[in-house]
């Protein structure tokens, strides 16, 4: 958790950014220099500066949820189920400002901003700047914008479709004008010449550690695996029974469950049967995340509700929530790609599927309660089972939060030893 802090803390003391530094994810202290900057100015000293900077993290990740209540109220009273999930989780539960959660949140945040805005121009702009932030975050994100620019430019002249394009012109400025402060430093404090004879370095520094993609295919399956399947070994009455297998039956089930949908050729009749099954898959899931609570599973606790959303969005009729869905959607694919440089192992890719995970929540929600054709009673009782799912799983996000720790037991077995 210290190398968050590290690198601003050196940067404040005179290093260089790509000079003085090789590691892949630097970028993303240039966010929380100006915090470091403001803290030592303040404070002239580096005690308790860890738990400091956990509550900045706290501070910001509330205003942001805030923004997102804000965006998305007009959903009804899931969008406060929506803020608090967002405010309560953090990638591999570390409560700092990384390039993991400052990726996520305004990755995220511009999501919301692009789709729910109602002048194109301002939320263009306004998308465009958490974007510029999450590249700071995932570099790779500017690689996939520029091959994403000209494949817009050029579907735009072909159709004439200037809205489109002018949209495009606000979100890039956004990206320019934040980009301006962090060109101006390199090119005064580094400059090609210097970055060129630090780019084998880097690379090399990639290559050994600092990537969900190097080594064997073996490799990654392994990570992948490790990831989405947690794994802790219970004895129960001398059986002794794997988290690995009860996750990996679920996860089974629910394919299964997808299948019979997909041959089910009155599938739209049976639609609310389909989600409200899986959605008690999901939270068998949360459980057992529970009981692996000391591999710490808090990045896949949300995303097989990937599975509920996507079907429910399939018939879902509001055409602003299918915009923010299949935006949500979009950027999980892009964020995806990005992560293809983290040392965070394939597990980081359930961080990218986060917002649209959260979202799906409110999709779910759409489906269920706007079945006019629906009796009362069963809708009522469809509502209430969705809630019940839906506390349970916040229950089980407390729950990791307050006892999951990265790389160790959970804090239950180390007040006890």
């Amino acid at each position: 958790v210290s190398f968050y802090v590290d690198i601003p803390y050196r940067i404040y003391h005179g290093d260089i950014l790509f000079w003085d530094e090789w590691n892949l994810a630097q970028l993303s202290s240039v966010l929380t220099y100006p915090i470091m900057k403001i803290y030592m100015s303040i404070f002239h000293t580096t005690e308790a500066i860890l738990i400091n900077f956990r509550y900045i993290y706290v501070f910001v990740n509330t205003i942001i949820a805030f923004m997102l209540y804000k965006k998305l109220r007009c959903f009804g009273n899931v969008a406060v189920l929506v803020a608090i999930i967002f405010a309560l989780y953090a990638p591999f539960n570390h409560s700092m400002l990384s390039y993991n959660s400052m990726g996520m949140m305004f990755g995220f945040l511009g999501v919301v901003i692009l789709a729910m805005g109602k002048n194109l121009e301002c939320s263009c702009f306004g998308s465009g700047a958490c974007f510029a932030i999450a590249v700071l975050c995932q570099p790779v994100l500017a690689v996939e914008y520029f091959l994403f620019s000209i494949v817009l430019i050029i579907y735009c002249s072909i159709k004439h479709n200037h809205k489109i394009l002018r949209g495009w012109c606000c979100f890039t400025a956004a990206c320019v004008l934040l980009a301006i402060p962090v060109l101006i430093y390199f090119f005064h404090n580094v400059g090609i010449e210097r970055l060129l004879q630090c780019i084998p370095g880097m690379f090399m520094d990639m290559g050994a550690e600092h990537s969900v993609v190097s080594g064997t295919i073996s490799v990654f399956v392994r990570t992948l695996v490790g990831g989405f399947l947690p794994k802790t070994v219970y004895n129960i009455f001398g059986i002794h029974i794997s988290t690995v297998y009860l996750i990996l039956g679920i996860y089974l089930l629910i394919i299964v469950v997808w299948g019979i949908f997909l041959l089910d050729k009155k599938r739209q009749e049976h639609l609310k049967t389909y989600l409200l099954l899986l959605s008690v898959f999901c939270v068998a899931i949360s459980f057992i995340c529970c009981l692996a609570v000391k591999t710490n599973p808090i990045n896949i606790m949300y995303f097989p509700w990937l599975s509920v959303g996507i079907m429910a969005f399939i018939y879902s009729k509001n055409r602003n929530l299918n915009k923010l869905y299949g935006y949500s959607i979009i950027w999980g694919i892009l964020h995806t790609i990005s992560y293809c440089t983290s040392n965070g192992g394939a597990v980081v890719f359930a961080v990218a599927w986060f917002p649209a995970s959260v979202l799906s929540l409110i999709v779910i929600q759409k489906v269920i309660y706007d079945n006019e054709k629906e009796e009362t009673t069963k809708r009522n009782i469809g509502k209430v089972i969705i809630w019940s799912c839906w506390t349970l799983s916040l229950c089980s996000l407390i729950f990791i939060r307050a006892n999951g720790l990265f790389h160790d037991e959970s804090r239950t077995m180390l007040i006890r030893e």
